[in-house]
């Protein structure tokens, strides 16, 4: 569980979503996807749970893109001294061919 009180934890909340996009962006390369909507699920230990998402002009495939709009999205998210049980991103393709991709860590 991670729990955000301070920026120490905060940083490691934002490693923890680099990875989760490193995983998302290795995906999206093997199925030579991109999308237009990225979303980030921030699950409490107290079963609440927020969803944040953006939807792009143009679409995105590329890490640096990525994390740029998750960090943006997680800036968005008042945490106070709730305990996070789960972080997600997700990027809707706007394909036929490629479902919704989704890394849930």
């Amino acid at each position: 569980m991670i729990k955000a009180a301070n920026r120490r934890e905060k940083e490691s909340i934002l490693l923890e979503l680099k990875q989760i996009a490193q995983t998302l962006q290795e995906r999206l390369n093997k199925h030579q996807a991109s999308g237009w909507t990225l979303t980030l699920k921030v699950k409490f230990s107290d079963y609440q749970q927020i969803t944040r998402s953006k939807t792009l002009l143009t679409p995105i495939r590329e890490l640096d893109e990525i994390i740029t709009q998750v960090k943006a999205l997680f800036e968005t998210i008042k945490l106070g001294d709730r305990n996070i049980r789960l972080l997600g991103i997700s990027l809707s393709v706007d394909d036929y061919y490629y479902p919704r991709i989704n890394i849930i860590n």
